[in-house]
């Protein structure tokens, strides 16, 4: 999506823009935009252990791979103020994500996620449908896996082609701007499964009851309204 090279910001750059936006503007949340954000474990480290030293009153999220974190890691990031981890699960089919090439499995998945629900820090997961060769068996284990996992927020989208991937490859050629794999997949079919999940993971009752004892009064209506904004 972004090309082949990488530029990666020096450490001292990076604190720099934490120290701004949290001790000039005041900052209570920060969300480091990286997509794969422990991917290098030793500038994680550093980064962790310098932002312990400079005690700042905020707290972060971030995105990662679940195969680049471990206990002792996560552990260190909670305590340099991490509170929420993103993670890209994609599907619950073991088959489409070997042939997504990520190279990751679901047991890494599970792992990494269940060592956060351990160490208290809140996940996010992101499924999605309309894969290459998916079928609807595949739809089923990805919401099953959902569940299974059972993450703080769990997000599902439609696959999107961007241009220059292989996915887009196979899209529909007189679509410049394809939203899904047209030639296979029926856009309005994967937006109503990506709603029913998205309803199904949040309605369960144990999930409803679990989320209720948590935060501040104002959170919990905060959190009532979005859901309300997108069932509506």
């Amino acid at each position: 999506m972004y090309g082949s090279g990488i530029r990666i910001k020096s450490l001292k750059r990076v604190l720099a823009e934490v120290e701004e936006v949290v001790g000039r503007f005041g900052a209570k949340f920060v969300y480091f935009i990286d997509l794969e954000f422990s991917l290098n474990r030793e500038n994680t480290l550093n980064l962790c252990q310098e932002l312990i030293r400079m005690n700042l009153d905020f707290r972060w999220c971030c995105q990662t791979r679940a195969d680049t974190v471990d206990r002792e890691l996560l552990a260190l990031m909670k305590e340099a103020g991490c509170t929420l981890i993103h993670f890209g699960v994609e599907t619950g089919s073991p088959r489409l994500l070997d042939e997504t090439k990520k190279k990751i499995s679901l047991e890494q998945i599970r792992a990494s996620v269940n060592y956060c629900h351990d160490l208290g820090l809140a996940t996010a997961c992101f499924f999605l449908f309309g894969l290459p060769g998916e079928t609807e068996d595949d739809r089923q284990a990805t919401v099953r896996a959902a569940r299974e996992l059972n993450p703080t927020f769990a997000s599902f989208h439609v696959a999107s082609p961007y241009p220059g991937t292989s996915l887009y490859q196979q899209a529909d050629e007189d679509d410049p701007f394809p939203v899904c794999l047209n030639r296979e997949h029926d856009l309005d079919q994967l937006s109503r499964q990506a709603k029913r999940s998205f309803l199904s993971f949040y309605l369960r009752p144990a999930y409803i009851m679990a989320r209720l004892t948590e935060g501040t009064f104002r959170e919990k209506i905060d959190r009532a309204r979005l859901f309300w904004e997108f069932v509506r």
